[in-house]
């Protein structure tokens, strides 16, 4: 299971470097 957990960890990383590149507006656009 330590495969799975490396996944999730990896999961967590990549969303937090989308979220520092304010990539979220494009999916959702300010006003």
């Amino acid at each position: 299971m330590v495969s799975y957990a490396q996944g999730i960890d990896a999961l967590n990383q990549s969303l937090s470097e989308l979220r520092d590149i304010d990539v979220s507006f494009e999916f959702f656009p300010p006003g």
